[in-house]
């Protein structure tokens, strides 16, 4: 127990104090708790004591406090008297050695009175530092027990396995940090007493915002590590005070030599060129910054006197040997973009040169001439570098599949049992506050695992998915519960409409409006926020970005798990403006022009494990998230080697000191890049396009009217209507040709101008030789399908555009994506059947990539079971597992494609239906069809895989690019069996030609999707309902009958020998 100093032993150095005499500062102090004369008064030095369970706590690092009252006052007398005595020790007025005052202390703690600061152990309170050997020496003497508890811990089971040395060093920082919290605590005695809380203040003092402060040792540093480390294990919880010992340091950036500490011949260079830079608007000053390092290089191997102005600088024979220099500088791509950079810099450098009669003082003998040769000598080094990195491996479709679900099976186990390979404790855990009880429990950071899924779900790039904004500040907000859109009751919602803010809607969850004549729907896009260079067109502002215009669903509600995570573990205040991020979370380094217009945002993917102030308001570095990434791999390729043990897979190829995976045969640039998802949206019906995406319908496009609405397709194609389109078609052309280029360009269709240069352009005189489609014009007569998609090569200069491009995209012929196509109205309808002819496609692969994943999910469990019970895998079920796959990676990739064919389709056709809207406003004297009945437009409903197929088949009968064997066999095998179940000779098996199997089968189909409509007539199809059940039989034996004259042929069964024998019998 302490030991109360005899009151003849001590001396007060208050007793001259203005205030009733007490033979004591202890008595004075005390007397007055016995007044209770309590004040809620302010002092500098002296605070009132916080509450913690039962006892009473002082957080603070440099204050000491008082216990207060009830009402959380402390009495105003004795706070005046200790604080002065702090003052006059912190003054130096007392003895250096201050026994007194420290006696006095301890004996005011004893009795609960007067609590010291967190820091004075460590010399961070207001008595400054002193003599730590001291300060033990007179706690020995007043409370020997406590003293000797650091032996007791010393000598304690969990010390055993340290040396003498180290035993007796962690067992005195084990106790420094007790007697810290026991002094600033009223029951803290022992290690059991002590709480998470009081080693999360000593977190927030020792390292604050989780970056350790200045003057934390690293004795200290270690100190605080060994103590939590210790207290989780004594008390088996690997989560106790999570964070408080973490070792997150700052990024610091590469340090490079100082070309112009010692060169004041080139002070004009570093000026003027940041001069230059920091007035452009640019993210990111990498090149830039190499260009100012190559030219200085280029300079300083040049006489001083030779390169002091500019105008030396710039010479003929300065230019030389810069490009000579450069020729072997860093790799070929940094040394292409800087020379292209110099360049733009001595331009710049002559404009500002100019006298008043407009002549430049400075010429730059750099020209653009010699920037195209120096950079043509180096274009094949080229082919293997871009700009110094290594091209990104693509990684397989179904390794994005299985990492997905490593990542987020069983609601992240196993992400959640990462733990350190230095310290054996969590990974991505937090200590996590409740705000009402003041509770904490250890929560799982999400952050990490929802954005790499993000990456592998849509090609967004590591830096564009980190600077997504969750939309807490938007107006309105997306319910995954209902899937529907709502007003926003976020804490932050209508932030920027009350700022006056010229983007208002900011969140990654975009509401889009799908339009048609007869309804409104809505989808729930994705707003990326960032665009890389395309932002330089808006400067990097809040209007910056472009909208993904596909409700993918999975992606969506992971999002708003990620949101309303954040809401509930990480909320904010504010959002976070791009000068208060931390250092190193994103690795750019825009100018200070960039700087201004880039706008404050509410990150989605904000982690609380970050370090520096409201760094848990911003994103992981990219660091962080690549360790994530890597670690992922790791598990993929441990489990892709356990399922296939006798084709072992190597995916890291290496790793850190501790063992964690470094790099990798893949990168986060790898990930999938789908076309789906860069489409646009504008003109386009969206809503029918995500269903398709979705795969979860089966999509036909219809045509409506004004005046009706046809229930089939054979009530459009009347020869009436064919022969009208026919037409059209060579009146089309001949206007196409007649016509100026601006006449042209208004009244006709297409996705690129390519086309319609040609036609007015080098292809005008070949008009003979256009080539006539189904769907639309090639001006070149499909000789460059070879060249007919997106550039590759970006080139202009003098000469013009010199573009490269690439094939076609899709397949060969695939004229519904290339850049050449010219369509028009003529086309409409041709351009409806192509876009359901792309939809049974899309339809198909979709049915075959879920059949693929069944058979290869049953093959890979007989693989495991095989495995468990120790049997080798058969070279024969390993290559079909392999087969399958590589099927199943093929096929995706062909469904992403007919989803672009199936958008550009719809996008010709709404351009196609607004060169009508502008013909409605001209007289344009472009022949038109089907003027009587207006033009109709295209929709898209849910329908059944034989309502699509007749579609295609019968559309087929009319253009020749829509005929298809295989859709007509699957459609008449939907016939047969309902011929079958209805007691008739299946068509394919009827004594009929071909002429007439056509006929019959289309009249057939026709009737059924008329009278019965889609959905009833698949019950005949899957055999719930027959032909008479439905009272159909006369009207269809009638409608044949008539189609290829003369009656369906019905079956009689008679056994014979065990098997039934088919006979025809002629219906009379």
């Amino acid at each position: 127990m302490p030991r109360t100093r005899d009151e003849t032993g001590s001396r007060c150095p208050f007793l001259n104090l203005n205030m009733k005499p007490r033979g004591l500062c202890l008595s004075s102090i005390s007397s007055l708790y016995q007044e209770r004369s309590m004040s809620d008064g302010k002092y500098a030095y002296v605070i009132a004591a916080e509450r913690l369970g039962d006892s009473w706590f002082n957080s603070d690092e440099t204050r000491f406090a008082l216990i207060p009252d009830d009402d959380g006052r402390i009495d105003d007398e004795a706070a005046r008297i200790l604080q002065q005595m702090l003052l006059e020790q912190r003054d130096g007025r007392a003895d250096p050695h201050p026994e007194e005052l420290i006696s006095e202390l301890l004996v005011l703690h004893s009795q609960r009175i007067v609590l010291w600061p967190l820091g004075l152990i460590w010399g961070r309170s207001v008595l400054g530092s002193f003599d730590e050997q001291w300060f033990k020496f007179v706690l020995s003497e007043f409370d020997p027990d406590f003293v000797d508890l650091r032996t007791e811990i010393e000598n304690g089971p969990k010390f055993a396995h340290y040396k003498p040395a180290q035993r007796k060093a962690y067992a005195f920082a084990l106790w420094k940090v007790l007697a810290a919290v026991h002094f600033s605590s009223s029951g803290v005695s022992r290690l059991d007493d002590l709480q998470e809380a009081h080693f999360f203040s000593l977190g927030r003092m020792i390292r604050p915002d989780g970056v350790w402060a200045q003057w934390a040792t690293n004795w200290v540093k270690q100190s605080l590590r060994f103590s939590v480390r210790h207290m989780g294990d004594i008390r088996s919880d690997i989560y106790f005070a999570r964070g408080v010992d973490g070792t997150t340091s700052r990024a610091r950036s590469a340090r490079r030599v100082d070309l112009f500490a010692a060169a004041p011949q080139l002070k004009w260079l570093e000026v003027n060129f940041d001069r230059w830079v920091n007035e452009r608007s640019l993210m990111n000053q990498k090149h830039h910054d190499n260009a100012k390092r190559l030219l200085a290089e280029a300079l300083l191997a040049r006489d001083p006197e030779e390169v002091d102005t500019p105008l030396k600088g710039f010479s003929h024979a300065n230019t030389r040997k810069l490009l000579a220099h450069a020729k072997n500088w860093s790799t070929p791509g940094l040394r292409s973009a800087a020379i292209g950079r110099i360049h733009d810099f001595g331009r710049w450098m002559e404009e500002e040169s100019r006298d008043d009669n407009g002549r430049p003082r400075v010429v730059c003998h750099l020209s653009q001439h010699d920037v195209d040769r120096f950079r043509e000598k180096i274009r094949p080094d080229l082919n293997g570098s871009d700009s110094g990195e290594v091209a990104a491996r693509p990684m397989p479709y179904r390794f994005h599949q299985q990492l997905k679900e490593i990542i987020s099976e069983a609601d992240f186990a196993w992400p959640k049992s990462l733990i350190s390979g230095i310290d054996g404790r969590p990974l991505h855990w937090f200590t996590w506050v409740d705000p009402k009880t003041g509770a904490t429990q250890p929560v799982f950071n999400e952050v990490h695992p929802r954005l790499l899924m993000l990456s592998l779900d849509i090609p967004v790039r590591s830096v564009q998915g980190r600077r997504l904004d969750s939309g807490e500040g938007d107006q309105r907000r997306w319910n995954p519960e209902t899937e529907m859109w709502e007003v926003s009751n976020s804490r932050h919602a209508g932030y920027w409409v009350a700022l006056g803010a010229s983007n208002p809607q900011r969140g990654v969850f975009r509401e889009i409006l799908s339009h048609t004549s007869s309804r409104t729907t809505t989808i729930t896009g994705l707003y990326i926020n960032s665009n890389k260079t395309q932002d330089r067109k808006t400067l990097f502002d809040e209007t910056s970005g472009y909208v993904i215009p596909w409700q993918l669903d999975e992606v969506l509600h992971s999002l708003a798990a990620m949101r309303a995570w954040q809401e509930k573990y990480n909320p904010v205040k504010r959002p976070l403006a791009y000068s208060d991020l931390p250092p190193g979370i994103f690795d750019d380094n825009p100018t200070e022009t960039a700087k201004l217009l880039i706008p404050d945002r509410f990150y989605l993917f904000r982690s609380p494990q970050n370090a520096g102030p409201r760094a848990n308001e911003a994103p992981p570095s990219y660091k962080a998230q690549l360790q994530f990434f890597y670690d992922s791999l790791e598990e993929l390729e441990r489990r892709m080697r356990e399922e296939d043990p006798h084709d072992a897979i190597t995916i890291i190829t290496e790793r850190g000191q501790a063992g964690a995976p470094k790099k990798a045969i893949f990168t986060l640039h790898g990930t999938r890049s789908s076309s789906i998802t860069s489409l646009y949206a504008e003109g386009v019906p969206i809503a029918v396009l995500s269903k398709l995406v979705a795969g979860h319908a089966t999509i036909l496009m219809t045509l409506k009217y004004a005046k009706f609405e046809p229930a089939h397709v054979s009530e459009i194609l009347t020869r009436a209507r064919i022969s009208a389109i026919n037409n059209s078609r060579d009146e089309f052309k001949l206007f196409l040709r007649n016509a100026t280029y601006e006449q042209a360009a208004r009244m006709s269709a297409r996705l690129k101008e390519d086309g319609l240069a040609q036609m007015k352009g080098a292809y005008a005189d070949a008009s003979g030789a256009w080539g006539s489609m189904d769907i639309g014009i090639c001006p070149n007569g499909g000789t460059l399908c070879h060249i007919g998609g997106d550039p590759v090569i970006k080139k202009k200069d003098l000469q013009g555009e010199r573009n490269q491009y690439r094939e076609t995209s899709g397949r060969t012929r695939n004229c519904v994506r290339c850049r050449f196509l010219v369509s028009g109205l003529p086309y409409l309808i041709p351009l409806w059947g192509h876009a359901n002819m792309i939809s049974t496609r899309a339809d198909q692969l979709q049915a075959r990539i879920l059949e693929n994943e069944r058979e290869k999910e049953k093959l890979k469990a007989e693989r495991r079971d095989a495995n468990a019970r120790g049997d080798p895998t058969s070279p024969e079920l390993r290559q079909r597992i392999h087969v399958l796959e590589a099927e199943w990676e093929s096929d995706i990739q062909l469904r992403d494609q007919a989803f672009a064919d199936f958008h550009a389709t719809l996008a010709l056709i709404e351009k196609v239906r607004a060169v009508r809207s502008e013909d409605e406003h001209t007289d344009s004297g472009i022949p038109m069809i089907v003027n009587d009945e207006g033009l109709p437009e295209v929709e898209g409903r849910d329908s059944t895989r034989f309502e699509l197929c007749d579609a295609v088949v019968q559309m087929g009968r009319f253009f020749p690019s829509l005929r298809s064997a295989d859709l007509e066999r699957e459609r008449d095998e939907f016939l047969n069996r309902v011929l079958y179940s209805g007691g008739y000779i299946p068509i394919t098996l009827a004594p009929l030609t071909m002429e007439e199997r056509r006929a019959a089968a289309d009249a057939m189909a026709a009737l059924l999707l008329t009278e019965l409509g889609a959905l009833e007539t698949q019950t005949l199809i899957e055999g719930s309902k027959t032909l008479a059940d439905l009272g159909i039989q006369d009207r269809l034996e009638e409608v044949i009958k008539k189609s290829i004259g003369r009656p369906l042929d019905q079956m009689t069964f008679s056994p014979s020998g065990g098997s039934s024998r088919i006979e025809l019998a002629a219906t009379q």
